[in-house]
């Protein structure tokens, strides 16, 4: 019995370590949220390529299947990604470059459709009182890998 709870409490940990994902901070391709999220990050030396695509398994990408976005590798320094959640992922460039990305679930357009994606995306700039309002509700690790130029006081827009 001693071996049956302490198989559960590992697998109960596993399960809670997959619920909470971790900062991507190198190239890589992965799958998040059983499917429901690609983040796919290239860096040839020249560009680096961040390539988000937010989807569900009843339903499809409109609109061409995610979102890339290139910056040139030399101002692509600090770089990551932070999956909040399926339908929430947070996009630090480089270069005071901050982005959040968005997407809610679409109903069908038809009665032979499936639902859809809607993904959406905000440049948050340092200094600007949306960025500011936007840090308020960002997940800690986001918060810890910002630049010092983010906690400038807002000017205002």
């Amino acid at each position: 019995m001693h071996r049956s709870i302490v198989l559960a409490v590992a697998f109960a940990a596993a399960g809670c370590a997959a619920d909470r994902p971790e900062p991507i901070t190198q190239p890589s391709k992965v799958s998040l949220f059983d499917g429901e999220l690609e983040v796919d990050v290239t860096d040839d030396g020249t560009t680096t390529r961040f390539k988000v695509t937010q989807l569900t398994r009843r339903a499809y990408v409109r609109g061409g299947g995610g979102t890339t976005w290139e910056v040139k590798s030399a101002n692509a320094a600090g770089w990551f990604i932070f999956p909040e959640s399926a339908h929430k992922v947070w996009l630090y460039q480089g270069a005071d470059r901050l982005t959040l990305i968005e997407s809610i679930e679409t109903p069908p357009e038809g009665p032979t459709e499936l639902p859809g994606i809607k993904q959406w995306h905000v440049d948050l700039p340092p200094g600007q009182e949306s960025t500011a309002a936007a840090l308020d509700k960002a997940p800690k690790a986001v918060l810890e890998r910002l630049p010092t130029s983010f906690w400038a006081a807002p000017k205002g827009e």
